[in-house]
């Protein structure tokens, strides 16, 4: 049911407005409430009450999931845009999911010109990979496997790679940056399992049409759920597992800087 939650709750929002706008308003407001118990039950939309407050030791963030979709004439438009969205947000921290080794090569060595230190993760595929890039000097850079098993029942064969991959290698990685303040701070970049329409869209031939596929579509989106929480459930153990080591020692030690740095060659050294 939970696959149907976002456009049931467009729907309710919008039947909402209606009987606003008729002056119903006991219906409307059954309906707000009945919209806000079921975001609150399958956790659609985050909802924050009270604000966050503020604290001086603050980094900023930033990550892009940046597979290569575009025609090859536009890379180089494509690139300097996303450097200059990068330079506007000034990251402390940056997070690349599926950067590909070929048409990113300007991207890369622009970046190498902003961070100081950076690691790229080990690809999956041959042609794509991961990268971090910070301002401040990382360590304990790690690639997690599964801590629990997946029921690999009614879920596609289109996924099967996937689950073979994931199975010794979960699609996340982490990294502990020190910051200037003498803390160290655990950045987790993750890319979880997307819901295989495009890949479905792909397999089938120029002449078929889109509702030919709405059956295999359907099957995608099921079986990638599926996957996409087996691999939310072993994220979140890492995460309580970091908790865990946080709280029990509440700081790290001073790290020593002696870390992946990056120059504006583009080359890696220890």
């Amino acid at each position: 049911m939970s696959l149907f939650a976002t456009p049931l709750l467009f729907f309710l929002v919008l039947i909402d407005i209606v009987m606003i706008l008729f002056k119903r308003w006991k219906v409307a407001l059954c309906i707000t409430v009945f919209v806000f118990l079921l975001n609150w039950y399958w956790q659609i939309y985050p909802l924050h009450l009270k604000s966050q407050a503020s604290h001086e030791k603050t980094f900023r963030v930033v990550t892009y999931n940046i597979y290569p979709q575009v025609d090859s004439i536009e890379y180089d438009m494509w690139q300097r845009q996303m450097l200059l969205e990068i330079k506007s947000l000034q990251p402390d921290i940056l997070c690349l999911q599926e950067f590909s080794h070929r048409e990113m090569e300007m991207l890369e060595e622009n970046l190498c010109q902003y961070f100081s230190y950076t690691q790229e993760m080990k690809s999956e595929r041959r042609y794509l990979k991961w990268h971090l890039y910070s301002r401040y000097p990382m360590s304990n850079i790690k690639r997690y496997k599964p801590t629990e098993d997946i029921d690999t029942t009614k879920i596609s064969s289109t996924f099967d790679k996937s689950i073979r991959t994931h199975k010794i290698r979960q699609p996340y990685y982490s990294a502990d940056v020190h910051l200037p303040t003498g803390d160290s701070v655990t950045v987790i970049s993750c890319h979880l399992q997307s819901n295989g329409y495009s890949t479905i869209r792909r397999s089938m031939g120029c002449e078929e049409s889109w509702f030919k596929g709405i059956s295999r579509y359907y099957n995608a989106i099921q079986s990638a759920g599926k996957l996409r929480i087996w691999e939310a459930r072993n994220l979140r153990t890492l995460i309580d597992s970091i908790g865990i080591n946080y709280h029990s020692c509440r700081r790290f030690q001073r790290f020593k800087p002696q870390q992946y740095s990056c120059d504006n060659t583009r080359k890696y050294t220890v």
